[in-house]
């Protein structure tokens, strides 16, 4: 009977781990695969031009133009995408299992965040919509 109940825990143990680590990687894919290519480096020019901008707008601007990208952010990174990486944390990869539970607790924190964020963020058609004017976004 122990040995039943030690099987069936370690089981269980190996299964979620096997979940936390994969798991960011399946779905990311399964949300990468149902998005077109277009609609992708549509949202990636989209970024680079609020950020190349953002520093001219005045505060109320550089604020919407902040969120907007946030917004992006997470969208690009839910499908698995990087973009503007070098504000990442650098991690030391010298001690490999560290560096997986970092990369992971990091993609499933992301995932969250995405998750739980309001409806009009996960809309590509409004993250693409032109800050001065575009549907469902105010002007600065």
């Amino acid at each position: 009977m122990k040995k039943k109940i030690l099987t069936a825990t370690l089981g269980a143990g190996i299964g979620l781990l096997v979940l936390f680590v994969c798991g960011p990687s399946a779905i990311q894919a399964v949300y990468s695969n149902s998005t077109p290519d277009a609609t992708i480096e549509q949202l990636k020019m989209r970024y680079n031009s609020l950020a190349d901008r953002e520093t001219s707008l005045p505060q109320s601007g550089r604020k919407l133009s902040g969120n907007q990208r946030a917004a992006i952010w997470y969208w690009l990174h839910m499908r698995g995408f990087g973009i503007d990486e070098g504000d990442a944390e650098e991690i030391d990869e010298a001690f490999f299992p560290v560096a997986v539970y970092h990369h992971t607790s990091f993609q499933w924190s992301n995932m969250w965040h995405y998750w739980l964020s309001p409806k009009e963020s996960k809309d590509a058609a409004l993250l693409l919509a032109d800050q001065n004017g575009g549907p469902g976004v105010s002007k600065p």
